[in-house]
């Protein structure tokens, strides 16, 4: 897996191209990696902020560059400081609430819900007790939480797969 870094707080509107001569323009990464430096970087998604007129965007490119940008923890950027830190994504899907796929993709006939792992669809849930389906389907002692919850020991094992899968 290649590094990734996610940029935050970002003023909308920037296409790739302008992006990364900003970054350039007010960081002088060339001095560093050269002048062609930017065409070997990529723009992979965005995410909302709670601003609304500002996203977080998530880049990639080649591990030396990452590392660095990584390492200082900031970029200038449209004369504001923007915080960048290590982006990891580990999808978990909403049909059957296993990781690694997206519902798009997912072999699951049937519905399992994230909240308390029966037979239906999360969005039309009304249990108030949780139950994590993954727990469960991996033995492990149930806590009350959801599949998508953050502290589930299933996700904090797919999230460090997924760091150390990073090539650096």
């Amino acid at each position: 897996m290649t590094p990734m870094a996610l940029i935050t707080g970002v003023q909308k509107g920037f296409n790739e191209e302008e992006l990364f001569k900003a970054i350039n323009m007010e960081n002088e990464l060339d001095i560093l990696f050269g002048e062609e430096w930017e065409k070997e970087m990529k723009r992979v998604g965005g995410r909302n902020c709670r601003n609304p007129f500002k996203e977080n965007i998530i880049i990639t490119g080649p591990t030396e560059i990452i590392k660095t940008i990584l390492k200082k923890g900031y970029l200038y950027l449209d004369l504001s400081k923007s915080y960048v830190e290590e982006y990891i994504s580990v999808m978990l899907c909403y049909k059957c609430c296993r990781y690694g796929h997206s519902a798009e993709r997912c072999n699951d006939t049937d519905y399992t819900c994230y909240k308390c792992a029966g037979k239906h669809s999360g969005t039309s849930c009304s249990n108030t007790a949780y139950n994590c389906g993954n727990c469960q389907r991996l033995g492990l002692q149930l806590r009350s939480h959801e599949a998508r919850d953050v502290n589930c020991p299933v996700y904090k094992r797919k999230l460090e797969d997924a760091k150390n899968s990073i090539v650096y």
